[in-house]
């Protein structure tokens, strides 16, 4: 099987994170459909038919957020760490090296 890749993937959205700031829960589901997209269009996840239920987001520091992916997959749920970082107008998420291991089993 090949090497599970770190998922780096990052998304321009001036518009919905103006203003006051984006809330926990707008970033959980911000990087929830970016997860969903990745892993539905990487030719490495696709036929594993993963399904991104929720994304819980802890703040770590200004613009570093920790994240906790619940996935599904083949009717079980596994947890995948992510780090998250947010500037005004864009945000980057990232799965640490094995975090997708489950689906080698």
């Amino acid at each position: 099987m090949r090497k599970v890749m770190q998922v780096i993937v990052s998304m321009m959205i001036s518009a919905v994170m103006s203003g006051c700031g984006t809330s926990r829960e707008d970033i959980g589901e911000m990087v929830k459909k970016s997860m969903q997209e990745y892993l539905n269009e990487d030719s490495g996840y696709q036929k594993y038919n993963l399904k991104v239920d929720n994304v819980l987001v802890f703040k770590n520091s200004e613009y570093d957020y920790k994240g906790c992916a619940k996935i599904i997959y083949k009717g079980s749920s596994h947890f995948v760490i992510v780090e998250i970082s947010v500037n005004d107008d864009a945000f980057m998420w990232r799965a640490p090296p094995g975090e997708f291991m489950f689906v080698a089993q």
